[in-house]
């Protein structure tokens, strides 16, 4: 598994939404896409996307639940055909109390969670139904509905900026057999700096120059997200991933920046339909849920410039907004930081996220360098007490 993807964004009242959205921006999918470090790929853990064990008669009582979960790994079928496709994201948007998966195997609320709060003044976060954990995507709408637009797009969308061809992500599959079963396929993800030919900024809100995504658009890769100069290998994949009844399942630890900020998701899980659209294919209701650590987290804030500050700081160190946000952080977070700690005991270390996307084909264009930003200096961390 390798892996990345990104999410997330006046006297007393003004500081508490800032605070909140700085919280949950993570979610802003939108300017940049850089990607994770090489690692050796692994197969697909399965005991990530597994329900968890039926408790022992006589255990002590737990509240359980059926899990919301992808469809397991089918059996072995046709290994004769074996299609590859690449596909460029259409539409990303932050999910919904009803999007995401049960990523710790706990029906929190009113069973107990399968982390520790990190302060007896706070409660673990309840779960949706099914157990679905997604604690940041809803607190992310919520907060980001209130801010204005920019440059005309939807503070909680991703949508309006891969439409004006500032950038997407792509989506390798491959060793497909173009069946609604294969339980074999390898999924990659990498970035696109933007569509082929515009400016940074990409095309005016309605005009004809964006993509027109019928799988002739030309997206540029980020140099970053993969290895060689083309055919392209993804820094982000899965070598075991599968299809069970036309959904596409793959487990990737993300590691992607996304707009103004880097953010490392943990054990994500990733699914999409694969619709057949005449010759090609398509990926739609696609989701990706997965754990944002808290240190991540807050050192992704750097890039925001403080709404407050007459100085030009950033969301980070002593400023106000930063330290609310981190105080709302670290009383928001609701799983492990690992599904290796679930049930043990341990703080919660990180926050649940869940994302939407659909994709459709594409082209690989030229090889492009996001510069990496650090504004509060390449020595800033920090992390919950």
């Amino acid at each position: 598994m390798k892996g990345a993807a990104r999410l997330s964004r006046g006297a007393v009242a003004f500081v508490s939404v800032s605070a909140a959205v700085a919280a949950c921006s993570l979610l802003n999918p939108l300017d940049g896409y850089t990607g994770g470090e090489v690692d050796a790929a692994q197969p697909t853990d399965d005991r990530a996307i597994a329900p968890p064990p039926v408790p022992e008669a006589g255990a002590d009582a737990e509240v359980t639940c059926i899990p919301h979960l992808p469809p397991g790994r089918p059996a072995p079928g046709d290994t004769t055909t074996k299609l590859a496709m690449t596909f460029a994201g259409a539409t990303l948007e932050i999910g919904g109390d009803k999007d995401g998966y049960d990523l710790d195997g706990r029906c929190t609320c009113p069973g107990t969670g399968s982390c520790s709060p990190r302060s007896q003044a706070v409660a673990t976060p309840c779960d949706g139904q099914g157990g679905i954990d997604n604690v940041l995507g809803p607190e992310t709408q919520a907060a980001l509905a209130v801010l204005p637009r920019e440059e005309g797009a939807k503070p909680t969308s991703g949508t309006d900026y891969i439409r004006r061809g500032r950038n997407t992500f792509f989506i390798e599959l491959r060793g497909y057999n173009g069946t609604a079963n294969d339980d074999d396929v390898q999924v990659g993800l990498y970035a696109s700096g933007g569509l082929e030919g515009l400016p940074p900024g990409g095309a005016d809100a309605g005009s004809d120059s964006g993509p027109k995504f019928d799988g002739n658009d030309v997206w540029t890769v980020d140099r970053d997200s993969v290895i060689g100069q083309g055919p392209f290998q993804a820094r982000v994949e899965d070598n075991r991933a599968y299809v069970r009844d036309g959904v596409l399942v793959a487990v990737l630890d993300l590691d992607l920046s996304v707009g103004l900020f880097r953010a490392k998701a943990k054990e994500c899980i990733f699914t999409a339909k694969i619709v057949k659209n005449g010759a090609t294919f398509r990926l739609d209701d696609g989701t990706v849920a997965g754990r944002l650590r808290s240190s991540e987290l807050l050192v992704a804030f750097e890039k925001m410039r403080s709404p407050l500050s007459t100085s030009n700081a950033y969301l980070c160190r002593d400023d106000l907004v930063y330290l609310e946000a981190k105080r709302r952080v670290c009383a928001a977070l609701d799983v492990a930081t690992s599904r290796a700690d679930d049930g043990k005991g341990v703080k919660c270390g990180a926050i649940s996220l869940a994302l939407k996307f659909s994709a459709v084909p594409a082209k690989t264009g030229t090889l492009v360098s996001v510069p990496a930003e650090r504004p509060c200096g390449s020595d800033w961390v920090d992390d919950c007490p």
